[in-house]
């Protein structure tokens, strides 16, 4: 849900590989669907997952499985942007998490215990060597923490 609380976000999957967000405007009453890159593979179609920007302009989408990610247009439902990264094959459907730093610019993915941190303004991705189940960004920016076994922290420069 966007932070106003005017938009709610939902991912949906086909059963043949294919993504779409559905963006409900609850102060309208109107609803649009927004489709994903993909390739029809169902399981890079779980590693995606969703995160909005910190001014609710752009609600990100990115999976590990296509190796993409996209930047959806909130007030226009269309992807504005994509960028692609080496994937990472799946073996069965996972449950991703997604997080974006406070000022918009690192965009952090976690995936059956991988660790990707996008710079999205300049379309690139590092995989890290650390395993995660959950993470999130430091109100600063600076950090990244994970939670796996344990909870750490990662400088981010």
């Amino acid at each position: 849900a966007s932070r106003d609380g005017r938009y709610l976000f939902t991912l949906y999957l086909g059963g043949r590989g294919g993504a779409m967000i559905h963006e409900l405007d609850l102060h309208t009453a109107t609803a649009r669907c927004i489709d994903l890159p993909d390739d029809g593979d169902f399981n890079s179609a779980t590693a995606y997952a969703l995160a909005l920007s910190p001014d609710g302009r752009t609600l990100w989408a990115a999976s590990s499985g296509y190796g993409v990610v996209a930047a959806v247009d909130v007030a226009t439902a269309k992807v504005r942007t994509s960028f692609r990264f080496a994937s990472s094959a799946l073996a069965s459907p996972v449950a991703p998490v997604a997080a974006v730093s406070p000022r918009g610019e690192r965009l952090a993915l976690t995936v059956a215990g991988d660790v990707f941190v996008a710079d999205v303004k300049a379309h690139r991705v590092h995989k890290l060597a650390r395993y995660a189940s959950a993470l999130g960004f430091s109100p600063d920016g600076r950090r990244l923490w994970l939670v796996g076994s344990r909870v750490s922290s990662l400088r981010l420069r």
